[in-house]
């Protein structure tokens, strides 16, 4: 059949509109910029003082027994002492505006008023006695060193103690202050090695 004399423009209309045509624009995004950090202020740490060094009272076990205990319960775990000095503390003591007793085992001794009981030195070198203060364990094998770094403030002002005048012998002490008390806690070494523990009140 014969085509008609249009058909060939129609052709070329159609291939001219297909030449035409473009694609779709691509937006471009634009990269995001970096977040920003964020400004840390220092802020200055207030500087505090070493807290004071002490010793709780209730945490001293000497043999089991607490720092201040009854004069049955002292019987019991230590059975009757080597010598009982009456009326040995008359100012000074643990117990206030009351006389008490020495009760004496060896070189340690306990103050006892009536039923009360108090520690007031223990004696390491027997190897008969044995403190605890919480996790701390005193005995006549504990180093100077061991103390120093427990109660460093203290042992940087250690000092010669002589018990027997200047005919005994001289001891090392440390001097752990109670605060807001006149009482203290002495330490006393030889040789490096702890002989002597200590409860002070003043008259």
């Amino acid at each position: 059949m014969k085509k008609p004399a249009w058909a060939p423009l129609l052709a070329l209309a159609l291939l001219a509109g297909a030449c035409n045509q473009t694609t779709p624009a691509q937006t471009a995004t634009a990269p995001a910029s970096p977040a920003t950090a964020p400004t840390v202020t220092a802020v200055a740490v207030a500087e505090t003082s070493a807290a004071p060094e002490t010793i709780d009272y209730r945490q001293i076990r000497i043999n089991g027994l607490p720092f201040e205990t009854t004069t049955a319960e002292l019987l019991k775990a230590l059975g009757p002492p080597d010598r009982i000095k009456k009326d040995a503390v008359e100012c000074g003591g643990h117990f206030e505006f009351s006389k008490g007793d020495h009760y004496e085992y060896g070189p340690s001794l306990f103050e006892v008023n009536g039923k009360r009981a108090v520690m007031g030195t223990v004696d390491f070198s027997s190897g008969t006695f044995r403190v605890t203060i919480g996790g701390q364990v005193l005995d006549q094998n504990t180093t100077f060193e061991e103390i120093r770094q427990r109660y460093p403030q203290a042992a940087s002002k250690v000092h010669d103690w002589r018990p027997g005048g200047t005919t005994g012998p001289t001891y090392q002490g440390v001097t752990i202050q109670e605060p807001g008390t006149d009482d203290s806690l002495g330490l006393y070494f030889q040789n490096g090695k702890l002989v002597r523990f200590d409860a002070f009140s003043p008259c």
